[in-house]
């Protein structure tokens, strides 16, 4: 099982159990879910508290400052791709960018743009 799933498990879990232990994938599969949160140009509440599951000792306005700081920088799919090596983690980081834009339930045209150039960068387009 890849870290990636292990963030899907925690969004997905209704108890709320946190994300547990650190693995070298954590800062770049977070500003993933940052560029994702933030591809429409807005934090959903929902967005936001997805986003409280997996940094619970944050405040709203924390969270909101974090994702608006990273969503500054361009999202570096090169060193996503090198924090998951492996095709299973590539794919698990792509649900987790499209369970993350489908958190509002409203898809934005850039949020396919985020998602296609995810695609294209983690060798997961079947077009390419």
């Amino acid at each position: 099982m890849s870290r990636a799933r292990d963030f899907l498990d925690v969004l997905n879990d209704p108890s709320g159990a946190p994300l547990r232990g650190s693995h070298p994938a954590d800062t770049a599969l977070f500003r993933l879910l940052v560029h994702a949160t933030f591809a429409d140009g807005r934090v959903d509440p929902r967005e936001l508290a997805m986003l409280h599951k997996l940094v619970p000792d944050r405040t709203d306005q924390e969270i909101r400052n974090l994702v608006l700081n990273e969503a500054r920088a361009r999202l570096n799919i090169a060193e996503l791709a090198a924090a998951l090596p492996d095709q299973e983690s590539r794919e698990e980081a792509l649900m987790l960018a499209s369970f993350t834009v489908a958190e509002d339930e409203e898809l934005h045209r850039r949020e396919v743009g985020l998602l296609s150039k995810l695609m294209d960068g983690l060798g997961l387009n079947p077009e390419a």
